[in-house]
Parts: structure tokens; C-alpha cells; sequence
């Protein structure tokens, strides 16, 4: 999860230079030419919305149209060059989306190009992605859909915005992400985004990963040579890996950090940590 600015691209000038290019199949082409016209007043009602998929009606296009639109997304058509900056470039250290260190050199239609391909190739509709991109799912709550959180339009991705949370036995906790609070009216669009992108792209099991390799090497899982003397000086470094965290992928909710900060808000968990680094055996440490 990252705020990213996006690249400037003009895509009024990009239909323009796709209409013109001769070497595009003569079948796309007149499917391409019969909506051309239609693409502005559709991209730029999708910044009056900032990428809202339920403020968006598909524009009106028979299933051929739709088709011809997505393929020209697929091949190498001139005036497309800009979506290998998107992929490879924009975000290379985690991704936008889920916050899965490195962002695996993919771009998501942020609104699905199946049901709108009018934005298969809108420049603002592309985001650089990992393997989330075919794996998220719809978001709702309350039985009412709710749009995730755009990498280029919502500015609270700038925040911290969730954590690990442990609970259970010292030794197998059950491991979850939960939010951190505080965000008035996107409340349901953090948590919404949490289980629709972060989970289901393997979040959960990651942390739990973590958590096995604290136990198997705790020194080393943790960056330390010797066991902090306090639980507060645990906590400071802690708190100093995460700033690092934050610092080298530009993010504040990267999976690291959402672990190192899930460690640090939980008193349990701190002090539990600290006894397995003195030499407690684990079946000693009390529960989180």
C-alpha cells in the first residue's frame, strides 16, 4: 500500500496517435475508431471520481468493441510505451496495491478492464502491481461495495494505516492484520482494502513466517547481536527497523513495517520477545 505520483501522460494525444497508426489490425482499428470518440468525455468523468468503479457506468460498447479494446492493451500498439514505465518504474520497491515488497514488474486495472475496457489503456487506470492484480477480490461491506484505495488519488495511503496483531500462545499465535484507527470516512475503505487486496495476496502468511523465524533465530531475525537490556530499549530498536523500513520502501504500510509495528503495539508481545531474547525457554513466556 503506496501513495505514488503518477506519470504525467496525455491521453487524448495517445487515442490520437493509436487512431493514426496504420499498423494496427484493420478489424481494431474501425472497432477503435467507433469509439474513439466516446474516450474523453468517459476518462474524464473517471477523474470527476477519482477511479470510482460503482460511480462508473460502462460506457456502451457490444462485445466485440469490447474485444478490440482490450487487445490493443495487450499488443505492442505505438503510442502504449508509457505502461512499461508503470510497470517497472513507478514503484520498484513494493507494491502500490498490497504492500508486498517489490511490486513483481506488473500493472492492475484499478477498474477492471473486462467490465470497462474504455480504460484499458487510460493512463490513470494503471497502477504497478505484484501478483494482487489477479488476486483481489470485490470489496464490501455491509453488503455495499466499496472502492479500495487508489495509489494515485487517495493521500491517506501517506499514513499508517495497519499492523499485525498476535494473540493466543507465545509459541503458534494466530496471526491477523488489523487497522490502526483513526480515519473518519475511510474507515470501511481501509479495512475493505485490507481484506479484499492485502489478504487475500498472502499478508497473513507472511506474518506467520515472521513469527516462525523470530522463534527459530530471535538475534538474528531482529538485526541484534545481544539481547536489549529493557523491553523499552527492544521497542527502540524495533522502532528504529521500522523507520528504516519505511525509509528504503517508501511506504509506511509495507509488509515490514506492518510487522515491526505489529510487535511494537503489543506489550505482550514486547515483553514476550524480550524474554526469548535473555534465554527464556518459549513454553515459559506467557500467552499474548
Amino acid at each position: 500500500m503506496r501513495y505514488i505520483r503518477r506519470l504525467r501522460v496525455d491521453d487524448l494525444a495517445v487515442i490520437t496517435t493509436i487512431a493514426g497508426n496504420k499498423r494496427i489490425p484493420v478489424a481494431n482499428r474501425a472497432i477503435f475508431d467507433s469509439v474513439s470518440g466516446k474516450l474523453p468525455a468517459a476518462y474524464k468523468e473517471y477523474l470527476k471520481v477519482r477511479g470510482c468503479p460503482v460511480s462508473l457506468l460502462p460506457m456502451a460498447t457490444s462485445d466485440e468493441q469490447k474485444k478490440r479494446l482490450k487487445s490493443l492493451y495487450a499488443s505492442e500498439v505505438v503510442g502504449l510505451e508509457f505502461i512499461e514505465e508503470v510497470r517497472n518504474r513507478l514503484s520498484p520497491e513494493v507494491c502500490p496495491m498490497c504492500g508486498k515488497p517489490s511490486n513483481g514488474g506488473e500493472v492492475d486495472h484499478f477498474v477492471e478492464k473486462h467490465t470497462h475496457p474504455e480504460f484499458s489503456f487510460f493512463s490513470p487506470n494503471l497502477v504497478p502491481a505484484c501478483k494482487c492484480n489477479g488476486r483481489r477480490t470485490a470489496c464490501w461491506v455491509g453488503g455495499v461495495r466499496v472502492r479500495p484505495l487508489h495509489p494515485y488519488f487517495d493521500k491517506i495511503l501517506r499514513r499508517r494505516l495497519v499492523r499485525a496483531n498476535f494473540e493466543g500462545a507465545f509459541a503458534s499465535p494466530t496471526v491477523n492484520v488489523v487497522t490502526v484507527g483513526g480515519f473518519g470516512a475511510y474507515r470501511d475503505r481501509v479495512e475493505a482494502h485490507v481484506r479484499s487486496i492485502m489478504i487475500p495476496n498472502g499478508v497473513q502468511v507472511w506474518l506467520a513466517k515472521q513469527w516462525e523465524l523470530l522463534l527459530l533465530s530471535p538475534l538474528k531475525h531482529l538485526s541484534l547481536t545481544t539481547s536489549p537490556a529493557s523491553v523499552p530499549e527492544l521497542r527502540a530498536h524495533l522502532t528504529s527497523l521500522r523507520d528504516r523500513a519505511d525509509l528504503m520502501y517508501g511506504s509506511l504500510n509495507g509488509w515490514e513495517a506492518v510487522w515491526l509495528t505489529g510487535l511494537i503495539a503489543n506489550p505482550r508481545a514486547l515483553r514476550g520477545v524480550w524474554m526469548l531474547l535473555g534465554g527464556s525457554p518459549i513454553g515459559a513466556i506467557p500467552a499474548l
